[in-house]
């Protein structure tokens, strides 16, 4: 049975990756959605290490076709280790002592805020790594504007990444390769981080 990742009508906010444009090709899009082509080049029905390709909505970007591997990941692995990795992410970030290292903006989430948080979460991981961002839209604030005030720190911010995001990953699945080479790169930007790291 699939689950949905989410209410398709959530908006994202602009994310600073070195990936392609938020266009997305229809045809590509129609493709991943039907299961079919979009994600065989990367592993067709057995998928990859975390999931099967041809995912809903995928750009269809082929694996060593992008203009980084970061695009490419939604498509390599599909919607079910996308969700996978969120309820793994949102599992580990509000674990009781886990605010010892990233602070308690998690823990203090109420169930409510947390349910809007891991809609959120979903919608920003498919569209940062080559999910259609017109099928999977994200309504949070962008990113400056969902961490001020929150006074998160360099540290925090690099053990939630250490913590959290990387043990997801390996948790699911996703390779050390593209632990590091793919997923690394948006979420560990300069750009990106400074939007975060206000302490």
């Amino acid at each position: 049975m699939k689950r949905a990742i989410l209410p398709i009508t959530l908006v994202l906010a602009p994310l600073a990756v070195a990936c392609g444009s938020d266009s997305s090709d229809p045809a590509a899009g129609a493709a991943g959605a039907g299961g079919g082509a979009a994600g065989s080049g990367a592993g067709g029905a057995s998928g990859g290490a975390a999931g099967a390709g041809g995912a809903p909505a995928c750009k269809g970007i082929a694996v060593g076709q992008g203009k980084s591997c970061s695009e490419e990941m939604f498509c390599k692995y599909g919607e079910a280790a996308f969700l996978k990795v969120n309820d793994l992410i949102v599992a580990k970030a509000t674990a009781t002592g886990i605010e010892a290292n990233i602070g308690d903006s998690f823990t203090k989430l109420t169930p409510e805020k947390a349910a809007i948080f891991k809609a959120n979460l979903g919608a920003f991981l498919i569209n940062a790594y080559g999910g259609d961002k017109t099928a999977y839209k994200y309504q949070g604030s962008d990113m400056k504007t969902a961490h001020a005030g929150l006074q998160i720190t360099q540290a925090q911010y690099s053990a939630f990444v250490s913590m959290v995001i990387v043990p997801a990953l390996t948790e699911a699945g996703v390779p050390s390769d593209d632990i590091t080479n793919c997923f690394a790169p948006p979420i560990t930007s300069d750009a990106f981080v400074k939007d975060i790291v206000t302490k």
